[in-house]
């Protein structure tokens, strides 16, 4: 009793601010103890006679008199009437009408501050919040309209509202509700009614925070306990290219699996996608507003088989989107006028940064597969004006330290080579370097500005010679912001070719149809596929492990620029016959093309050739096992693949036979 007295002011608080039930029950508490002690005054004469007057007993007489001040019978004292009517006011009127009022006001301001749960179905969710979200809107507009999108984070959700609202039309603002909570939260999680038939869940996270990666992938641990039923589509944004580069050949756990789709994307991969025009844009949206510009493949008209002419892509600045940019391009500059070791006709990408010699090491680090057996070179902003000067090559320099040297032939069939020059846009002699190539007639060249300053990339591309920038086939501007100084400079004569990219408010995320190519792709590697029967393709593609879906993805990236190599010109009307019967005169070249670019694409995902004889013999008998450990036999020359695994060359040339059906399936969907 003594502990109850004590604590009584904060157990009355707590009791009492937890919400509208217990105050009710209080308030009930309340007037029952105020009027059991009336009834108790009644039995006193002085207070109370009954049976007097109007008098409807002592139990009736008090209720009405508390409820109604003038209602007092005949035989109540005065001071009793009072008595009652204070009380009544106080407690029947005063507090009944304060804890109404109370619970009003705290259900508006629950609301305001994103504290109220819906009970809705059928629904689609965010986790996370950050500039994005209003194009991932329109996005599940489009493809859910009827349904409730549940946004959950951890921001001020009035400020929320006022910004998503100057961003969205009012339809999908009618259908969004905002509610405050963290993503590694259980129970703010079970708030999202994830077995209420909820359609997909996108955790975003929160901008700018800490550990961002590895708090999403703890979201999605903890959603994988609560999910039941039917497996669950979980888009999960990934900042670092490293974790997204790791999960992309490394499946996720079976418990994970087993109730969510898991779908990891990248903001830097999507945008450099779209600005690679990997699978071509109709039409460009940004911020909900049509452009009057689409975005150019990287071979300009294409580079057949007896073309002298090779791309060289430029990139200056070494941040997460310029080595986003890199490597997706690396995966589709493949082309069938290459002949190993002739590295005239070699692609080449470029990164020009004041740090390249540090920055090119982690990158080279990264993918030491990639540059154990891939052409490279370090210079700075002088030595890089001399073409031929400190290009290392792994596969038959006598000082080279690769473990492949000697074991995958001894001339270099890498169809790409990489530069790191120490330099800025600004530099005089970056300046030389870059008039020199595009002077060059079998130089296709692009260049990329991907520093993390929207500014500074505009200046930096302002500061190239004119000439530059007419002659190169596009200019890529990072623009995290609008996109509106670059449209304004594209009205310039000798400027049309200048694109912003990477815009952060704008996400392609759903746009783009990459899996559902990579999807077909895939059925083209199995003969007893009916790639035009959705259910077939579909069932295929779930048996697969993530870095085989990843696989089919870069090689469905190569579509349009495959098309382009046979000849073909992909701006014009293009019938299933046409790519028949290029593809009949191409079958050699397009295997060998097909083949470089696969070697390229698993030495990027994480794999390694086989560096012994020892590790050859162990693959006849544990193949699937040296698979799952990242290494393949299967990366090394075309010529040598004809030697050493001959049945896999009818997988090369199958996917490229059934690219007349990708294409059309593609152009009907």
């Amino acid at each position: 009793m003594y502990i109850f007295k004590k604590n009584f002011k904060l157990i009355f608080d707590r009791s009492f601010s937890s919400g509208l039930g217990k105050q009710i029950k209080w308030l009930l508490a309340i007037m029952v103890v105020v009027y059991v002690f009336l009834i108790f005054l009644s039995h006193i004469k002085m207070f109370y006679l009954p049976g007097k007057g109007d008098s409807q007993g002592r139990w009736y007489d008090i209720i009405f008199l508390l409820m109604d001040p003038g209602s007092s019978s005949g035989g109540m004292s005065t001071p009793f009437v009072i008595l009652c009517s204070l009380l009544g006011l106080v407690v029947f009127s005063g507090m009944l009408i304060s804890v109404i009022s109370n619970v009003l006001e705290r259900r508006v301001e629950s609301y305001e501050k994103g504290e109220t749960d819906y009970n809705v179905n059928n629904h689609v969710a965010i986790l996370g919040l950050n500039q994005m979200v209003p194009s991932l809107l329109r996005v599940i507009h489009k493809n859910h309209p009827d349904s409730y999108v549940l946004l959950m984070c951890d921001d001020n959700s009035e400020d929320v509202r006022d910004w998503i609202h100057a961003n969205v039309c009012p339809q999908i603002e009618a259908k969004l509700i905002v509610m405050n909570g963290d993503r590694n939260t259980m129970d703010d999680l079970q708030r999202l009614k994830c077995c209420n038939h909820v359609k997909e869940i996108y955790i975003l996270g929160e901008q700018e925070e800490e550990d961002h990666d590895a708090k999403s992938m703890d979201c999605l641990k903890k959603l994988s306990h609560l999910i039941t039923g039917e497996k669950i589509k979980c888009h999960v944004l990934l900042e670092s290219q490293t974790m997204f580069g790791i999960l992309q050949s490394v499946d996720i756990d079976e418990q994970i699996k087993e109730r969510i789709d898991f779908l990891p994307f990248n903001f830097n991969e999507i945008w450099t996608q779209e600005a690679l025009a990997t699978i071509p844009s109709d039409t460009i949206y940004i911020n909900g507003e049509k452009q009057s510009w689409t975005f150019k493949s990287l071979d300009g008209d294409g580079i057949t088989r007896n073309s002298e002419k090779h791309v060289h892509l430029v990139i200056f600045g070494m941040t997460e989107m310029g080595k986003t940019l890199a490597a997706n391009a690396a995966h589709i500059l493949h082309f069938p006028n290459y002949k190993e070791g002739q590295f005239e006709t070699c692609s080449r990408i470029t990164f020009i940064d004041s740090e390249a010699q540090i920055k090119g090491k982690v990158f080279r680090g990264y993918y030491k597969n990639l540059f154990d057996l891939a052409r490279w070179r370090f210079v700075d902003k002088k030595e890089c004006l001399d073409s031929s000067f400190n290009w290392r090559d792994p596969m038959t320099d006598e000082d080279s330290l690769s473990p492949y040297k000697g074991i995958l032939g001894d001339v270099n069939f890498m169809d790409i080579q990489w530069e790191f020059i120490t330099g800025e846009a600004y530099d005089e002699e970056i300046k030389t370097y870059l008039d020199i190539c595009s002077q060059d007639k079998n130089t296709i060249l692009d260049i990329a500005f991907c520093g993390d300053n929207s500014e500074r990339n505009t200046e930096s591309c302002m500061s190239l010679p004119d000439i530059v920038i007419q002659r190169a086939n596009q200019i890529l501007v990072r623009q995290k912001g609008s996109p509106l100084m670059e449209n304004m400079l594209m009205k310039r004569a000798g400027f049309e070719n200048i694109r912003p990219f990477g815009i952060m408010s704008e996400c392609f995320y759903g746009h783009l149809k990459h899996e559902e190519y990579g999807k077909l792709v895939n059925a083209s590697y199995d003969s007893n596929i009916n790639i035009y029967n959705k259910s077939d393709v579909q069932n295929a593609w779930d048996q697969l492990k993530i870095a085989h879906k990843w696989s089919s993805i870069y090689c469905a990236n190569m579509l349009y620029y495959k098309l382009r190599l046979i000849g073909l010109n992909t701006t014009e009307v293009i019938t299933k016959e046409d790519i028949a019967s290029a593809l009949s005169r191409y079958e050699d070249d397009m295997q060998r093309t097909e083949h470089n670019r696969w070697n390229t694409e698993k030495l990027l995902l994480g794999f390694r050739p086989l560096a012994s004889e020892e590790e050859r013999e162990k693959w006849k008998n544990d193949k699937k096992e040296m698979k799952d450990q990242l290494l393949h036999l299967d990366i090394l020359s075309n010529d040598m693949l004809k030697d050493l695994d001959p049945d896999v060359i009818d997988y090369d040339i199958n996917v490229n036979k059934k690219l007349a059906d990708i294409y059309t399936i593609s152009k009907t969907s």
